[in-house]
């Protein structure tokens, strides 16, 4: 009876242990994240495409990857294992998974997509619709995939090498958004991104800030 004791004072010792280890590994407020799972808060805020660790209760901040309407990257980052798209924005957030006719971000064919690294396929197709949402499928038209490199159409900023997705035309009264290079020196920039995307121009290059001027213009200094 005594060794059944000393075994259980054992093993709640080593639990303990446990618990503190893998709450120091946790990442403290305002460290990046990239789910909610990696901060100590429980709660990983998506700013500017980077994920940061908040305080669970401050207002007007939503979590990465827990409730419903909270945004997401993937599916396992949702309580309901689906992330989907919304239509009018292109923002991915958490979704209820209903029925077969529910799209979630891939990576079968015929699933929501941003990138195309998210489908089996390796092609994300840009979706020629206004209504309609980028869908993973076959790669039979490489050059209609979303991709990284320069020129090549994207969704979100985050998907380019350049880290720049910009809107660069109107085709058929779709938007055209392609990764495009970062602003060079006295070139003009976009000190904002909205909903992963720069409207007008690109951020600076690395090494340069984006500064306005006199004519409240912004260019790269």
């Amino acid at each position: 009876m005594a060794q059944h004791s000393i075994m259980s004072i054992l093993l709640f010792v080593c639990l303990s242990l446990c618990f503190e280890v893998a709450q120091s590994q946790l990442e403290p407020f305002a460290n990046q994240c990239t789910r909610s799972s990696d901060c100590r808060s429980r709660c990983c805020f998506r700013f500017l495409g980077v994920g940061l660790c908040v305080p669970r209760d401050l207002p007007d901040l939503s979590c990465i990857g827990l409730d419903i309407g909270d945004e997401c990257s993937n599916n396992s980052e949702c309580k309901s294992g689906c992330c989907g798209i919304r239509i009018q924005d292109s923002i991915a957030k958490c979704i209820p998974k209903r029925g077969p006719n529910t799209k979630c971000i891939g990576p079968n064919d015929g699933d929501s997509c941003y990138s195309s690294d998210l489908c089996n396929s390796g092609c994300c197709f840009r979706s020629t619709s206004r209504r309609a949402v980028d869908e993973c499928g076959p790669k039979r038209r490489p050059q209609e995939c979303l991709g990284p490199d320069n020129g090549d159409f994207c969704s979100l900023s985050a998907e380019c090498d350049s880290g720049c997705c910009r809107r660069t035309s109107t085709e058929f009264r779709v938007p055209t958004n392609k990764c495009a290079p970062r602003a060079a020196e006295n070139a003009t920039c976009s000190p904002l991104i909205i909903n992963g995307l720069y409207p007008d121009y690109c951020p600076c290059a690395r090494g340069l800030t984006c500064e306005m001027d006199l004519n409240d213009r912004y260019f790269c200094k």
